[in-house]
């Protein structure tokens, strides 16, 4: 039954072609093998090339986040350069600006032949008025200028209440501890947090001395001009001529009266004494510059403070007077009368 097709039979999707069948099948395989491999070739040949550019890709992208993260580190680094270099500018600037302030404020350091013992007072928390403290030594005076007598002087770092300030701010009126005023300039003080502006102005301040003037020696133009020439002389202060003194203080609304005893000398006055009739004890210090005479009493009553007085006058007249003004300031700090004074 060669030339008979039968179904059913494995081998060549069950197709028998007589004698042929066999070849037929054969040749088949070997056609589908064929193209099946090229197809499996090509196939793989794409997933290869797409594999690549994946990772090409990838290997891209990290280079550019590994540029990004180099040029931020690189940012970073030189931002911190110039923070370093800017701390270091200023830490070179600053002993300088420190020097120049000390130097500004040396003219009123502490004379060490004074004989002045300088104190130190600490900041008062209950205290309700502004307290400034000292950032060099410096001196209290009993008038706010340098020409003005070293009543008393203060330590770096000394804390001090304020009670008012001159005209322009350049001075301060402080108490000291004993309950006695003085004058600081601002100019050695450190009012951190404190408004200089707001501070009231003293109504009727002492009046500092003039300073002393230079007096040139004229030069000589020949050895007779030399010695017929002589060289100008400051006058002296004036003696005083009496130790106990009567003084009058005249002012608005009424009238006072004390009985001082000071001894002078050369330009410097200082005593003390007790005033019965006023149940007042007395300090007095002062200075003489020519016939002018600046001098202030500080009161107090059994230990317990009652202001003080500074009057400025002239010396005049045989027997001696010396007239003038004079202000005071209260027990508490307040500014008190002021007026007329006169010794006798």
């Amino acid at each position: 039954m060669a030339d008979k097709i039968a179904f059913g039979s494995p081998g060549c999707g069950y197709l028998i072609i007589g004698g042929l069948g066999a070849g037929l099948c054969l040749a088949l395989i070997l056609l589908l093998s064929f193209f099946g491999m090229n197809f499996a070739w090509e196939t793989v040949g794409a997933g290869d090339a797409v594999a690549v550019q994946v990772e090409q890709t990838v290997v891209a992208r990290q280079t550019a986040d590994a540029l990004a993260a180099q040029q931020t580190q690189a940012a970073v680094e030189q931002q911190a350069l110039g923070t370093a270099l800017a701390v270091q500018l200023t830490q070179l600037a600053a002993p300088q600006d420190a020097a120049d302030q000390d130097a500004a404020a040396a003219p009123d350091a502490v004379d060490p032949n004074s004989g002045i013992q300088p104190i130190a007072p600490v900041a008062d928390p209950n205290s309700g008025e502004p307290q400034v403290s000292i950032r060099l030594q410096a001196n209290v005076r009993n008038g706010p200028g340098i020409t003005c007598k070293a009543v008393s002087a203060l330590l770096k770092d000394s804390v001090v209440p304020v009670l008012a300030k001159n005209k322009d701010g350049s001075w301060l009126l402080i108490r000291l501890p004993d309950g006695t005023n003085g004058w600081v300039a601002a100019s050695v003080t450190n009012a951190a947090g404190v408004d200089i502006s707001s501070f009231s102005v003293a109504s009727n301040p002492p009046v500092c001395p003039p300073p002393a003037t230079a007096t040139l020696t004229p030069t000589p133009t020949s050895a007779a001009a030399a010695t017929a020439t002589s060289t100008p002389k400051t006058a002296g202060p004036t003696q005083l001529e009496k130790t106990s003194w009567q003084v009058d203080f005249a002012f608005s609304g009424g009238s006072d009266r004390l009985q001082v005893t000071f001894t002078q000398n050369g330009s410097v006055l200082s005593g003390s004494n007790r005033d019965n009739n006023a149940e007042l004890d007395i300090i007095t210090n002062g200075t003489v510059t020519g016939n002018t005479v600046v001098i202030t009493f500080t009161l107090s009553n059994a230990g317990s403070p009652r202001g003080s007085i500074t009057c400025i006058g002239t010396i005049s007249g045989s027997p001696q007077t010396i007239s003038g003004t004079f202000s005071s300031t209260e027990a508490n700090g307040s500014v008190g009368p002021s007026g007329s004074c006169t010794f006798r």
